[in-house]
């Protein structure tokens, strides 16, 4: 399907994995993969090289837009550098950019900071030319996954919170207007290619967010102390330790910090908690929910904001030796956790030796391993 770019189109007609059953309308990872198809040609034994060079290329786009963002939000270039480095070598990221279908959160995450950039173009130079590039990226952004619809909550979020906007302001009508006629376009669109699928009532999506609210710990836990990564991670299997001390540290470090602005903590929260939240919401009745890494691509962009508002990161300055030294050993630190962890995604045997070990409780990593047992069985009559 993917070879050939006449579906292009059609893309907009069809759920994620094209035939079966499921509940994800992305047309725009379909075309993604369709572009990335076109590039490897009749050779297939390539299509897996394209597939890896255009996710690290996405990547570094991803790192450049967050640099972009943390600049515009009033930081030196010194600590926005910083951060996006740490964004850029973060093992809790390898699955985005290792991981094939990962790509579709660092797509989503170049149209959302995108949208976002250009909502604050707009709020500062009321130009038609910034509020059409927002509400582009927007539909962008939700054509690609569906946690996009957080952006109009982080905008709303930013106006009345930074803003200091009314109830009802100019702004907020004039957003809100473009916010609704995309999504309603989508929303049919949407509902159109999954008549025929079985789709979760509100009642149930509220029910398994409220159920797996605890991983909020463990996803924490990751972004501090990323020891123990997992390719199909289960709330079961994944200790609480880690995130409990990560949510002490961080605590810690804005308690002490005296010149935090309160209102930009509450921001940087909310996106964090916007964009991670609806991927609690349980789409499979037939195994437990998988809190999947890669998830953590577009949310991480809040604890980059949040990280921001610290006096150390604040002042960070590469005049300093001792600031040098500092953000080099930290980045060493992340950077060799996500070298020995890219090694998980080389070939299918060290995925899922890492999903069975990392995950004993889930069905789907022995399912999987049983099956690639199976198929190496025939392949070599062993």
């Amino acid at each position: 399907y993917i070879s050939d770019i006449s579906n292009l189109a059609d893309a907009f007609r069809k759920t994620v994995f094209i035939t079966g059953s499921d509940v994800f309308y992305r047309p725009m990872e379909t075309i993604w993969f369709i572009l990335n198809a076109q590039v490897a040609g009749s050779d297939w034994k390539e299509l897996p090289f394209v597939f890896h060079v255009s996710s690290l290329l996405l990547h570094f786009l991803a790192v450049y837009l967050i640099f972009i963002l943390l600049q515009r939000f009033n930081h030196s270039k010194d600590t926005s550098l910083f951060l996006s480095l740490i964004f850029l070598v973060h093992p809790v990221l390898v699955q985005s950019v290792a991981w094939v279908p990962g790509v579709v959160d660092i797509l989503v995450t170049i149209f959302s900071v995108s949208a976002f950039l250009f909502f604050l173009d707009f709020i500062k130079s009321q130009k038609r030319k910034h509020y059409v590039l927002h509400i582009l990226f927007f539909a962008l952004a939700l054509y690609t996954k569906e946690i996009a619809v957080g952006i109009i909550i982080v905008c709303l979020f930013y106006l009345h919170l930074m803003q200091k906007e009314k109830l009802i302001s100019y702004n907020k009508k004039v957003f809100l207007i473009g916010w609704l006629v995309v999504s309603a376009v989508w929303f049919m669109m949407r509902d159109s290619v999954l008549q025929n699928q079985e789709q979760k009532a509100i009642g149930g999506m509220i029910s398994s967010i409220v159920s797996n609210l605890p991983a909020f710990i463990q996803y924490i836990g990751k972004i501090l102390l990323p020891f123990n990564l997992s390719v199909m991670p289960l709330m079961k299997d994944t200790t609480f330790i880690f995130g409990i001390a990560a949510l002490s540290i961080f605590f810690a470090i804005i308690f002490i910090s005296k010149e935090k602005r309160k209102n930009w903590i509450l921001f940087s929260v909310a996106w964090f908690v916007i964009f991670l939240i609806p991927t609690f919401i349980r789409t499979s009745e037939f195994r437990v929910h998988q809190f999947y890494e890669h998830r953590m691509y577009l949310p991480m962009v809040g604890i980059l904001l949040f990280v921001s508002e610290t006096d150390w990161i604040k002042k960070i300055t590469t005049e300093k030796i001792s600031h040098r030294i500092s953000a080099v050993v930290i980045l060493l630190f992340f950077f060799t956790l996500a070298f020995r962890h890219e090694k998980t995604f080389r070939d299918t045997k060290n995925f899922l030796d890492n999903a069975v070990s990392t995950s004993p409780s889930s069905s789907l990593a022995h399912r999987n391993m049983g099956i690639y047992f199976q198929d190496l069985d025939e392949k070599t009559g062993h």
